[in-house]
């Protein structure tokens, strides 16, 4: 019988070059400087991002270059044609023809060369006479050989000109940007990758055509992520246009700002070419939209409603998430042109919201732990993965995404039996600091963040917890309870269909789920026909009500 194997993931089994690594891991946080943690994440400045999101970019001018064949292709080409094809195979006749009429005066040519080049002009008449009747008679054979060989055998017609969907769009560039309004990012990427006319109509406005496609799909991410701070997700200009002197001031640091190293772009004089939002830009707004509205969806199917300016406070949120140290946190939250007074309400609100998901009733935990540990992740997408069931599931990855965040190596020696699920001592731990682990210092979280600036604007949001748990579930002036609404509980996903959907066409004018999206509610969630029977339950009390009064 085989002898049971160690447990080898411990730390009995880390070795002297693993201490090392986590000792000049520490050196470096505490060498490290501001700027230099700060480079990590954004560089943030509420000002400019104030001023970006509440700016229309509809009204921003834009010229749009033309292509210069801007009127639509034609679908069918004409019957006979005028193409190179059509003229390769005139002249392929032409010398069918040639050839199957025998020319005397031609073999004559080539005969009396033929005796020149090999020296038989004195030879025998009579000789060069019979050799010349069987040339001329193995030459008409073979004219007439091909003849018949060209009429069995006819030459394949020409290929017919397909009709180009996309090129045809993409000559008129007010057309595609239209049509591409309702086609996901990704598709788009991918017509931006094979299509050369689309590529070529893109390149010549892309920054219009990007934010007219982000304005039309995610509205307020686009006024909230169009901020000269989310320049790494920008690209060059594919025109190579010069920045404008707006263009220039955009990247200058403010005051109260971290001056770290130059900004890509600005920095490069000879290039002068400027930097413009790109399709990867696109996706990410696009993504952050659709992220937000499914963790507020997922929350109101599991009863916890949110105010209606709760995904306004999220991408807010967002913001001040992609930033890498906790000074630069605190100037962006401390804006009140940025982040209001009803966004601090709202963001209690919502970590409140989180706190009742994440804990039964009766069974627990009774626990803040897991919000905490998801508000203190580098962006919302784990708590989207979370909710959505697509990650952190099980009871090993939560372990192991808290044990990046918080738990170090000290505390992992101290306790027994602890599992590490792989991690090496230097992954410890290190998701708390700034910078996600460039810094010393622990990076304050949302839920660290919003208390301490409520308290200092004298909110008393504490005086309001009980308020925000019952909100949504009670109508406090008819004392009737509420149930989510469907635009709040809608949520899409194309990507992955559920499996009684992938097959199935939905009937002309027929809401998916009852107009709450192709995720199916779970058993414990509210749905649809809850609400039907709430307003159905409304109805009859008005009814009644009226009745009493005619009596």
């Amino acid at each position: 019988m085989a002898a049971p194997q160690e447990n080898n993931d411990g730390p009995a089994s880390w070795s002297r070059e693993a201490w090392e690594r986590v000792a000049r891991d520490r050196e470096a946080r505490e060498r490290a400087t501001e700027e230099e943690i700060e480079e990590v994440g954004i560089r943030p400045d509420a000002e400019r991002i104030v001023c970006h999101m509440n700016e229309d970019i509809s009204n921003r001018p834009s010229k749009r270059a033309r292509i210069d064949d801007s009127t639509a292709r034609r679908v069918y080409q004409d019957s006979h044609g005028n193409g190179p094809d059509h003229d390769r195979q005139d002249n392929h006749n032409q010398t069918r023809k040639s050839d199957e009429n025998f020319d005397e005066d031609a073999f004559e040519k080539q005969w009396q060369a033929l005796l020149k080049e090999k020296k038989l002009q004195n030879t025998d008449p009579k000789l060069l006479q019979e050799f010349r009747n069987i040339a001329r008679q193995r030459a008409g054979l073979i004219a007439r050989g091909i003849a018949a060989y060209d009429a069995a055998h006819p030459p394949p017609a020409p290929p017919r000109r397909r009709f180009d969907l996309i090129g045809s769009l993409s000559s008129c560039n007010e057309l595609i940007v239209e049509v591409c309004k309702h086609v996901k990012p990704r598709d788009i990427l991918r017509l931006y990758s094979i299509s050369k006319d689309f590529h070529i109509a893109v390149n010549k406005d892309m920054r219009s055509s990007v934010l007219a496609w982000a304005k039309f799909m995610a509205p307020s991410s686009t006024r909230i992520y169009s901020c000269p701070i989310y320049y790494s997700w920008f690209v060059e200009d594919p025109t190579g246009r010069p920045p404008t002197q707006e263009d220039w001031l955009l990247y200058v640091p403010r005051p109260g700002q971290a001056r770290g190293p130059p900004i890509p772009l600005v920095s490069l004089v000879p290039s002068n070419v400027r930097i413009v939002p790109g399709l990867k830009w696109l996706q990410m707004v696009v993504a952050r939209e659709i992220r937000v509205r499914d963790i507020l969806a997922t929350l109101a199917r599991m009863g916890h409603r949110t105010p209606e300016g709760a995904h306004l406070t999220l991408k807010k949120l967002w913001v001040i998430m992609d930033a890498a140290t906790s000074s630069a946190r605190m100037r962006l939250i401390n804006n009140p042109d940025f982040f209001t007074d009803e966004d601090l309400y709202i963001a209690q609100l919502f970590m409140v919201k989180l706190v009742l998901a994440f804990n039964d009733p009766i069974f627990g935990p009774q626990s803040t732990c897991l919000m905490r540990l998801m508000l203190g992740q580098r962006s919302l997408s784990p708590l989207w993965a979370l909710l959505r069931g697509k990650k952190y599931r099980s009871e090993g990855e939560i372990e192991k995404l808290k044990l990046r965040y918080d738990v170090g190596p000290e505390d992992v020696m101290e306790r027994q039996n602890l599992q590490l699920h792989g991690l090496q001592p230097h992954e410890l731990g290190t998701g708390h600091l700034e910078g996600w682990g460039r810094g010393g210092a622990h990076l304050l979280r949302p839920d660290e963040l919003v208390p301490a600036e409520a308290a200092r604007r004298q909110l008393h949001l504490d005086s309001c917890i009980h308020e925000m748990i019952i909100y949504g579930h009670v109508d406090l002036s008819t004392g009737n309870s509420l149930v989510p609404s469907v635009e709040e509980m809608y949520m899409s996903d194309d990507e992955e269909l559920p499996r009684h959907l992938r097959d199935w066409t939905p009937l002309r004018f027929e809401p998916i789920n009852g107009g709450c999206g192709n995720v199916d509610q779970l058993n414990q969630e509210w749905d649809k026909d809850d609400d039907d029977d709430a307003e159905g339950e409304e109805a009859d009390d008005e009814e009644e009500e009226d009745v009493d009064e005619s009596e």
